[in-house]
Formats: C-alpha cells, structure tokens, sequence
C-alpha cells in the first residue's frame, strides 16, 4: 500500500531535519575542538618539528594556539625566537632548550616569557615570512630575538634556498618579495628533486594542507592529534645524539662532508641584495624598524672545528659579515652581537649545535643582553 503525501512528506522532512541536526553537530563540534585544543598538543618550549617538517603548514596550528594561549593568559608582554637548528636547540629534547631556559629565568625574575618558532634549516627567507605571519595573526613582534650563521651567508650552489619551508606563505604575504627570490628558490628546487615536475598527488595533498585543512579544526590538527595518540601508546619521539663531541668519535670525519664543510667556507661572501640572505635581513631590518629586535651570530665550536675557522678567508668573511651587521644595526636601530666565542667548548654537541648547559649558557646571555639593552624595563615581581 502507497504511503500518502502526508507521509511521504513527513518522511523527507525527518530525513532533511536529521542531515541539518548531523551538519549543526559537525560544526558544532569543531568550533569546540578549536577553541579547546590545549597549546601543549603543538609546542613543548618549541615547535614540534618532527610534525613541522611533513607539514609546513601546520605553523598555523601553533601560532593560533600561541595567540589564544596570550590572549587567555592576558600576556601584554613576550618575546619570539626565531631562527634555525641552533635557536631551536637540537639535537636533544625540548626540556633542554634555549626558550625553556629562558624562561625559567623569566619567572624567577618577572621577565617577559619567550616563544621559540625555530625550525631547524631554517633560512632568513623563513625568518622574515613568520614575521609577516605573526602580523597578519595579531600576534606581536614588538620584541624579537634571531640568530644567525656564518653559513647563512656563503654562497649557495644553488641550495638550501633562501625560504627552506615557509615559501607558500611569501607568494602570499610578499608577492613582490617573493618574485626577487623565485630563480633562486625555482633553482634549488631543481637541484633537489633533479628538475622533475612535481606529482599530481603532491600537488592535491598541498592544495589540501593549505587551502582546505585550515577550515576543518580536525583535520587542521590531524597531524599532532596523531602524535598524542602515539606518545600516549609509548612511541617515542626521534631526538639526535644530545652527547658531547667530544665523545663522538665519528664526528671529525663526518664534518669533513661538502654539506658542513659549505657552512664554514672561506670563500669571499658577497654583502650585497645580490646575497639572498642579505637581501631578507634588510628586509627584516626595515619591518622591525623601531622594534625591540636583537640578531646575534651563533656560537662555534672553534675547537672541533680549528681547521677551518683558522682560515684566513673565514676570518676575513666573518669580520666583514660583524662590520656589515653592526652597520645594519645602526641604520635599522636594533641590536646586533657576535656570539661566536660566547659558550665554552666542552658545552658543544656538535660544530655548532650545544648541550643542555651549554643552551642554559645562551640562555643567561641572551636575557643579560636583553635585559642591558632595555635598562630595566620590565619591573620585576618580587
């Protein structure tokens, strides 16, 4: 027997009424995951870069839980880090960090608490794009810390290109920027992958991490959510050898390599726009202008690496590169220091990499700096 139009009706309103209740829970249910999402799940002292690394986008994650962390907690006042491995503090874990130093120095003496966006490989490219990112966030760049090498500097052959990870947000923060780079970011990228165009499926998964992911908080966050459940079953996380150098019989002959023998070249550098790296230090310099922005040239391990920081074309280039960002900081108003002589030795992991009191060392340096500078500006809590 037919059903009636009554029913039939009834039927296909129950149906569409269910559709909109599963479609209103959905949504729901992601502006609450959004808005509860702990910041612990994307940043312990610094980004989770083991994740970072597949994802480049997941950045997002962290700086949008990084702003609802400050605007929770009601913090007026806080500084970034940015930079590469070294600010990052690899190779151990995060417990043993520059920013987890820096701030327990910072509660025991009513400083400012510091936020750590290094990312190992990083280049100034990088830097300069998480600065527009941050700005774009509403999240303040009014004080800044960034470290440096002498390898930033050298010439590249073409790679690592000058934007390593965030190369998809400067096409769209800074078009015009990202126009004076692309031969060179196009060559590296040619030099890497043998100049073979990039797969159908690579470029999908790309268009979906940045133009889909973002808008649907559980798979915006899949990436770490996945992580929770691996370290709640015990998987650990993939740290490096945190040891001494000196108790590292293999690493003589592994810096010997092209790729670590390229960071301490003696050949001459170039100090001009033709130099990616300068060209994005002028521009970080001209987007931090009247900011409270400090630079500093990493630590090295002058002992492990006598041979060639002995050279005569690295002590040339390294003098050049200090006149040049003295000069930089003068013209810009911000703070530039040398640190290359900064940390003793045998607190070295590698040739430019530290141990855990050897980044508690950078820690007590940076903040006495920070502090000098600043004359006491923040009033210390008793």
């Amino acid at each position: 027997m037919r059903a009636g139009p009554a029913r039939a009706g009834s039927g296909r309103a129950g149906r569409v009424m269910s559709v909109c209740y599963c479609l209103a829970f959905f949504l729901l249910s992601q502006v609450l995951m959004e808005f509860l999402m702990p910041l612990g799940l994307v940043y312990q002292h610094r980004v989770e870069f083991e994740i970072l690394k597949d994802n480049p986008a997941d950045i997002d994650c962290v700086l949008d839980l990084i702003k609802r962390t400050i605007e929770r907690e009601g913090i007026s006042e806080y500084f970034i880090i940015l930079g590469d491995s070294v600010a990052y503090s690899g190779p151990g874990g995060p417990e043993q960090s520059v920013s987890r130093y820096m701030n327990d120095i910072a509660r025991e003496r009513g400083l400012p608490p510091v936020f750590n966006l290094a990312v190992p490989a990083a280049q100034a490219g990088d830097f300069y794009t998480l600065l527009l990112k941050l700005e774009e966030k509403g999240i303040s760049t009014d004080n800044v810390i960034i470290n440096l090498i002498y390898g930033g500097f050298v010439k590249r052959d073409p790679r690592p290109p000058v934007v390593y990870w965030f190369y998809r947000d400067l096409e769209k923060l800074d078009p015009e920027a990202y126009e004076a780079v692309r031969l060179h970011l196009d060559q590296a990228q040619a030099a890497e992958t043998g100049e073979k165009p990039r797969k159908i499926n690579e470029q999908i998964q790309e268009f979906l991490q940045y133009r889909v992911f973002p808008f649907v908080p559980v798979l915006k966050y899949r990436d770490f959510i996945r992580d929770a459940i691996f370290r709640k079953a015990g998987v650990p996380r993939t740290t490096g050898d945190a040891r001494p150098w000196y108790e590292k019989p293999y690493l003589p002959g592994l810096l010997k390599q092209a790729e670590y023998q390229r960071l301490f070249s003696p050949e001459p550098v170039v100090l001009d726009d033709s130099n990616p790296n300068v060209f994005f230090l002028k521009k970080i310099a001209e987007l931090q202008r009247g900011k409270n922005l400090f630079v500093f040239m990493s630590p090295v391990n002058s002992e492990l690496m006598k041979e060639e920081v002995s050279r005569p074309g690295y002590r040339k280039n390294l003098s050049e590169i200090n006149a040049f960002m003295d000069q930089l900081a003068r013209d810009y108003s911000f703070h530039y220091r040398d640190l290359s002589d900064a940390i003793p030795q045998e607190l070295f992991s590698d040739h430019l990499h530290l141990v855990s009191g050897g980044y508690q060392k950078l820690a007590e340096i940076l903040w006495e700096w920070v502090e000098t500078a600043n004359q006491g500006q923040w009033e210390r809590r008793e």
